[in-house]
């Protein structure tokens, strides 16, 4: 899969019926691969993207949705948001969605979470320490032409936080219920922190504040992986949310509704 060149970033999605891996490339472009379990086991170049705009940018930070068909690369001076359509032979057609340019929009980390079938929510962590989301739908009418793209993607949220976030992880309940939880979305800092907020199934949040805030690392470490996963745990044998924080050679499993850390 490094045919494109050296490998800086990876986003990873699955579903039932095939895997998809989005890599970033050191010459600052972006390839999409796609393994059809049903089929020949056999990993085909979907797409590639174009994402720099100088010699010197590479795709630091890649996300991709659950169904493969949404993309955001970012090096230090673009970030370029495109959906995917399939044009036959496993091929697929990107189409830029939204462009964002210049060093002041760098991109720490990202997430994209399927909201429906035809609407997603796009999580993005920039280095000036703002949290936004955007939400992106009927991508599909952008490919066709039948819509401008510029109009399917709405900045829904802004958060201006005290400190940097470096990773993002989310988990989307699939609640239907308006007044329910549908996405948990964990950030971790710079400094060690690491927060928790709640989403609705539109992509808004519940409340700007987070919902908690807990410092896992004994040794005030920043978080180098986190991961919101659900899960049996326990003598209970239903499922609950969890967040998964690694801290150098420390993991800790924290509440999804408190923060406290239940193991490590």
């Amino acid at each position: 899969l490094c045919k494109a060149g050296s490998v800086t970033s990876v986003g990873i999605a699955q579903t039932s019926v095939d895997f998809t891996v989005a890599l970033g490339h050191q010459n600052g472009t972006a390839s999409i691969w796609h393994l059809e379990r049903k089929h020949q086991r056999k990993w085909q170049q979907a797409a590639a993207l174009q994402v720099s705009h100088h010699d010197w940018e590479s795709v630091d930070v890649i996300a991709v949705s659950g169904d493969g068909r949404l993309v955001l690369a970012c090096t230090a001076d673009n970030a370029l948001l495109s959906s995917l359509s399939q044009t036959g032979s496993g091929a697929m057609e990107p189409t830029e969605l939204r462009h964002l340019h210049g060093g002041a929009k760098q991109v720490a980390a990202a997430e994209i979470v399927m909201l429906s079938d035809e609407a997603y929510l796009v999580l993005i962590a920039f280095q000036s320490g703002i949290l936004e989301g955007w939400v992106a739908a009927n991508v599909e009418a952008a490919a066709s032409g039948n819509a401008g793209s510029s109009n399917l993607v709405e900045r829904r949220w802004q958060l201006s936080l005290h400190g940097r976030l470096i990773a993002l992880s989310s988990g989307s309940t699939e609640e239907q219920d308006e007044d329910d939880v549908a996405v948990y979305l964990a950030g971790a800092d710079a400094e060690g922190s690491v927060f928790l907020w709640q989403l609705d199934n539109e992509g808004s949040l519940l409340n700007n504040k987070p919902l908690w805030q807990a410092r896992p690392s004994s040794h005030g470490m920043p978080a180098s992986s986190l991961a919101v996963v659900r899960a049996s745990y326990g003598a209970d044998p239903q499922p609950a949310w969890w967040v998964v924080v690694g801290c150098g050679s420390e993991v800790a499993i924290l509440h999804i509704m408190s923060g406290k850390e239940v193991q490590r």
